[in-house]
């Protein structure tokens, strides 16, 4: 995998895609380093991802995708079971904030319970927050998100004692 084009590529589709928070490549280059991103390509195609971030002692999937051409392969759970197998048994609970159905049927599969965001721990609330607004390339996405409502759709999924 070239990290430099699978970035940009995947750069391009969280400031296209509808819903998706936006990452600048450097940003995706230093997940992928850090072993953050979980990345299924075939054939030189980008098939999907998963981008996520730890918050303390909690690990908040931010971002999955799975191309359009992809969907309805399993895909989207072998994102979800890679995350799980990076992650288990380091952190304290894990979390998405989704509108997506199909996400929440996948996460709901692997033990996520529907929660109550206001029962996150206060400095993982704040640093979503700091997540969601710097650097300042994601402000405009996000001021969108909260302009067309949807900020007020999401639901929180978590894998803990939330």
């Amino acid at each position: 995998m070239n990290i430099s084009k699978t970035a940009l590529r995947i750069s391009t589709i969280t400031k296209t895609e509808s819903g998706l928070l936006y990452y600048a490549p450097r940003e995706i280059e230093r997940a992928i380093k850090e072993n953050r991103a979980i990345v299924l390509e075939e054939a030189g195609m980008l098939v999907a991802f998963a981008l996520f971030h730890r918050h303390g002692h909690w690990v908040e999937i931010s971002t999955v995708y799975v191309s359009s051409a992809y969907r309805g392969q399993g895909n989207l759970r072998k994102l979800i079971s890679e995350l799980e197998r990076r992650i288990r048994g380091k952190y304290g609970g894990v979390f998405v904030f989704t509108t997506s159905p199909r996400l929440v049927e996948v996460v709901r599969s692997f033990g996520f319970k529907k929660a109550n965001m206001f029962l996150l721990p206060i400095l993982v609330f704040l640093s979503i927050l700091r997540h969601r607004l710097f650097p300042l390339a994601r402000t405009a996405n996000s001021i969108k998100f909260f302009k067309t409502g949807a900020i007020f759709k999401m639901e929180l999924y978590a894998l803990s004692p939330v």
